[in-house]
Formats: C-alpha cells, sequence, structure tokens
C-alpha cells in the first residue's frame, strides 16, 4: 500500500481501478502546397470551424450544468470565431505555403507559448483552453478521435498528465466519479467543471506516474488531496464504508435543503453562505441560503497580470446580486496580505505580513485600487441587496475613514450620472481583539458586523493558524476567544445591529450551539458545510442554548469543553 498527498480541488471519496491516460502526441509535419491548393486549404479551415463550433454547441447543450460552466465553452467559441485567427491562419496558407494543419499547430502554439511564459494561473488558463481547441481541430482534420478514442468504465479512476473543459465533460459522461490530473488548481477551469458534475478530483502529485500501473486499486479522496494505491484490506474496508456514509449522508443532506429552520429560543436564525469565486453561485443557490453573507473579493485580484478594472468588477458583483434575487450579498473589500498575496502588486517585503500592511490598511493606503473596487460595488448596489464590508479593522478612526471614503464615491458617481444606492450598509469585520473591544464604539457607526473566527482566534492567542506545530494551541472555544465574541454581540446589541459569524467557527457543527448561546443573529458557512450546519440547527432545542448561555464561559478550556460535551455527545476536541 502507497499513500500519497496532492491538493483536494473537489470534494469526495472515489474507489476504483486506475486507468492511466497517455494521449499520443500528434506530429503536424511541415507540409508545402501549390498555388492551385490554397483555396482548397481555405474552404477546409472554414468547414474544420463550422464543425467545432457546432460540437461546441452540443457541449453547451448537453453538458453544462449552469451559466458558469456554458461560459467556458463560450469563451471556446470566441477563440474559434476570433478574426485574428483567420487572418492568422489564412497568412500562413497564402504567403508561406504551408498546409492547414501547420498552419493551425503553429498559430495556437504560439498563441499558448505566449501565454504559459507569463507563469501566471491566469493566463495558463487561458493556454489550457487554446490547446483544447487546437487539439479538437487537429483532431478533426486528421479524422481522430483524440482524447474520445478512450473507453472509461463506471468503476475506473483517470489519471492523466493535464486535461481540458471538453475532456471534464466526456469524463462525466462516461460515468466515471473522480480523476486525478498531475497539473491543475482549485480554481481552474477543469476544478470549476469537475465541481459542478460532481467529479471528485486530486491535482498535484507529480511522481504519480513512476508510482502506479494501470489496473491498481485507487481511493481518490478530493476533500484532503489523498491518494491510496492498492490500499490493504482493512484500509479497503475502512473508506468504503466511509464512501457508503457519505453516499447516506448525502441523501439525507439532500432531503432537507427545503425545511425551514426553526426558531432557536424564540429568534429566527440567518444561514448565508461564504463565496471565493463567482462560478459558485450557481451550485450555492441550489441550497437556498438566505444569502451571501461573505464574499472575498482578493480572488478577483489574484493569478493575474493586471488590476481588475471597474467595468469587468462591477459585471460580477452585478451578476451575483441578480442571481440572488434580492438576498443580501456582503461583499469584503479586498484583503490581501497575510497568507493572500497577488502577483500584481510590487509592495515592500514584510517580514511579517499578517501583521503587516493588509485589509483596510492597504486599501486606504492605496485610493486608486480601493476607489475602482468602491466603484464597481455602489454601480452594482441597484441590482440587489448589496452591502459593503471591511476587513481587518482595528478601531473607529479607519472605519470612519473608510466610511467617508464611501460617501464621497457615492457622491462621485452620482454627479456622473450613476444611479447608485445611497443608503448602502457598511459594515465591520470583528477579527481583531481590539476591534472586538471597541466594538460598542463601532457598533454606533456600522451597520452590521461579522465575526471572522480565523484571524480573531489566531491574533488573540497568538498562534499562526498555519503552523502545524501549534494546533494544539489553535483553540476556537478558549475562554478569551469566547469572551471577545460576547463583548462584540453585546456591543452590537447595544445599538440594535445584527451579528454574523462567517469564520470557520459557524462551518463546525459542534461549535453551532454556543456561537447561538453567545447570541450571534447569523451564520455565513462554507458551502460543503451548509447542509451539515443546517441540520444540526434543526435538530437543536432550547433547553441545551439556555444551558450553554447559564454556563460562566470565564474558566478553563478543559471546563468548557466538559461542558460541550454534557450539551452534545458528539462533541469531540
Amino acid at each position: 500500500m502507497i499513500q500519497l498527498r496532492g491538493i483536494g480541488v473537489s470534494p469526495g471519496l472515489a474507489i476504483g481501478k486506475a486507468h492511466i491516460v497517455k494521449e499520443k502526441r500528434v506530429e503536424i509535419k511541415k507540409r508545402k502546397i501549390k498555388n492551385t491548393d490554397i483555396e482548397h486549404e481555405i474552404l477546409k479551415f472554414e468547414k474544420v470551424i463550422d464543425e467545432i463550433l457546432r460540437e461546441t454547441d452540443k457541449f453547451i447543450e448537453f453538458y453544462t450544468t449552469n451559466k458558469d460552466d456554458k461560459e467556458i465553452f463560450e469563451s471556446h467559441q470566441l477563440i474559434l470565431k476570433d478574426p485574428e485567427l483567420k487572418n492568422s491562419i489564412l497568412a500562413m496558407i497564402k504567403e508561406e505555403l504551408v498546409c492547414l494543419e501547420h498552419a493551425i499547430h503553429k498559430h495556437f502554439h504560439n498563441v499558448a507559448s505566449y501565454f504559459e511564459s507569463l507563469d501566471n494561473d491566469f493566463f495558463a488558463q487561458k493556454a489550457t483552453d487554446y490547446l483544447d481547441v487546437s487539439n479538437r481541430i487537429i483532431n478533426f482534420l486528421l479524422g481522430k478521435r483524440g482524447f474520445k478514442q478512450n473507453h472509461f468504465d463506471a468503476d475506473e479512476i483517470p489519471i492523466l498528465y493535464t486535461t481540458t473543459p471538453s475532456q471534464v465533460a466526456y469524463l462525466a459522461k462516461a460515468g466515471v466519479k473522480g480523476f486525478y490530473t498531475a497539473k491543475g488548481s482549485e480554481t481552474s477551469h477543469n476544478s470549476i467543471i469537475a465541481r459542478s458534475f460532481g467529479l471528485n478530483c486530486v491535482v498535484g502529485i507529480p511522481d504519480l506516474f513512476d508510482t502506479i500501473k494501470n489496473g491498481d486499486y485507487l481511493i481518490l479522496d478530493g476533500s484532503d488531496g489523498t491518494v491510496i494505491i492498492n490500499p490493504d484490506l482493512e484500509v479497503l474496508k475502512e473508506y468504503k464504508l466511509k464512501l457508503a456514509k457519505q453516499e447516506l449522508h448525502k441523501a439525507e443532506l439532500l432531503g432537507i435543503i427545503n425545511i425551514e429552520v426553526p426558531k432557536i429560543v424564540g429568534k429566527k436564525i440567518a444561514l448565508k453562505m461564504n463565496i471565493e469565486l463567482p462560478e459558485e453561485i450557481e451550485f450555492i443557490t441550489k441550497m437556498k441560503p438566505d444569502g451571501i453573507g461573505l464574499f472575498r473579493t482578493e480572488f478577483l485580484y489574484m493569478d493575474r497580470d493586471s488590476l481588475p478594472t471597474e467595468e469587468e468588477q462591477f459585471e460580477v458583483y452585478k451578476n451575483l446580486a441578480k442571481k440572488l434575487d434580492g438576498k443580501g450579498l456582503v461583499i469584503r473589500t479586498f484583503d490581501l496580505g497575510g497568507d493572500k498575496f497577488s502577483n500584481i502588486f510590487t509592495t515592500a517585503k514584510e517580514e511579517n505580513p499578517f501583521l503587516g500592511n493588509r485589509g483596510l490598511r492597504f486599501s486606504i493606503s492605496h485610493p486608486n485600487i480601493f476607489r475602482t473596487q468602491i466603484n464597481a460595488i455602489l454601480r452594482a448596489s441597484i441590482y440587489g441587496n448589496i452591502k459593503i464590508m471591511f476587513p481587518m479593522v482595528i478601531g473607529l478612526d479607519d472605519f470612519i475613514k473608510a466610511q467617508r471614503f464611501v460617501k464621497k464615491a457615492i457622491s462621485n458617481l452620482q454627479n456622473r450620472g450613476y444611479d447608485v444606492n445611497s443608503d448602502i450598509e457598511i459594515g465591520v469585520m470583528i477579527e481583531i481583539p481590539s476591534a472586538a473591544l471597541c466594538s460598542e464604539m463601532l457598533a454606533e457607526h456600522a451597520d452590521f458586523f461579522s465575526i471572522g473566527t480565523n484571524d480573531l482566534i489566531q491574533y488573540t492567542l497568538s498562534v499562526d493558524r498555519t503552523n502545524d506545530l501549534l494546533n494544539n494551541y489553535y483553540v476556537p472555544h478558549n475562554p478569551a476567544v469566547l469572551q471577545l465574541i460576547k463583548y462584540t454581540v453585546e456591543g452590537a446589541k447595544k445599538h440594535n445591529i445584527p451579528v454574523s459569524v462567517c469564520g470557520q467557527m459557524a462551518s463546525t457543527p459542534k461549535y453551532i450551539a454556543l456561537l447561538l448561546a453567545l447570541g450571534v443573529d447569523e451564520l455565513s458557512i462554507a458551502p460543503s458545510a451548509f447542509l451539515d450546519v443546517k441540520k444540526e440547527i434543526i435538530n437543536l432545542n432550547d433547553e441545551t442554548i439556555m444551558k450553554l448561555r447559564e454556563f460562566n464561559i470565564k474558566t478553563t478550556v478543559n471546563n468548557i469543553e466538559k461542558k460541550l460535551r454534557e450539551v452534545s455527545s458528539e462533541f469531540e476536541v
């Protein structure tokens, strides 16, 4: 038995036999043509483009499950319809007197090589899309089936070096439950489509091809990136049991989508979701949340070589707001720094970026970048229930400064003739102890709070949450953390503003009763945990909450754990 670890990009378990796919490289020779052949080659070009466009239409009609999948294949259509493609191909045929196959190969590989040379995930994805289109054209011209010549059984796990959106669609049609690629990332088009189809996927184990053979029995865990080759009997039994429970649990959770969450101690708890990529919205809305409680916009700035424009951001925010159909959309202004970097910014290296120029500090110190985002949010605000939230607020001074920045942007946009929601709600993300301690003052000026427990725990306990050596000290239910949450709720109540929790604690079922006992009004949950948390609340009773409210949290971690075990037999540290 061999166990390897990659990156899980589409969660779930798959068990089956390895099917190694080694695509044969098609050799394109530089065949010269005569002047009398030019017209024939041009007609071939027009025919193949029409054929691939029709094939792509079929992909969109039969294999795409949502608008974002559709847009990925529509980008392939734009490549095929690009006037520059036709100009380049016809020029090579007429001036260099080369065959169509060579012209296609040269054009697409030149473009793809350029994108790959930029060493950027955003452009690397463009290169993949261009090569996907190129391969489909070449295979059609040569009468080859390409990737489609592979036959996959439903109990097989394809193992590929890389893949393309059209190939992922083909794998889904073949009925496989998961696949592995050496290249890829969580935000690549392939991963997005894999999640839409419910295909488990792991990427990023370069030496897997040296370790695995066709027919090897595999366990693929898309949640944590584990790949187990030829598991022993006990491990196989363990994972088969997990898989059976997963399928049963999935069916059970789907059954509660339409069930209304009961009131807890007379209060309706809003259940919202966190979102990182616009492409997630179609999947999210199927689970019927009460809105988006956190849209992490920094991902719009990462893996690219230029800043997102106001128009680009406006379209993203507008489309999300419209799809939510009046439900709230809390847009957190970008929080770059710490564990999130963007290669666009050439700022001075910081010895401790987690305590450096990040969050609202970065926005205030880069007013032009900040203004572009705020303008885009404000312009989109008339299309739905959009709210603005500032991250890494340390106290009242910076919040008021940012609030005034928004008010000025509203005035400037109105003077330019734009309609905006001049009463847009502006909130504070409470993730620094100083903000929690200033919560009553902040609540006097803010419209809502959202507690980011990940950083709040890190900064309160002085524990690097990315350091595995300190896992024993990263304790969400530490009394210091709980007292700051309670203090924040009490400060908010004095000015009648709602408090949400959007950090990992809100996505962890064992902490839900505790958070509700502390008085939070809303939970914003990771999509993968949403139905689990909803189930937890449905099963809660008022007695449990009242017992926790009566408990004195000014005690030891051990005493808190003991109390949590009393009210929930499933609580585990």
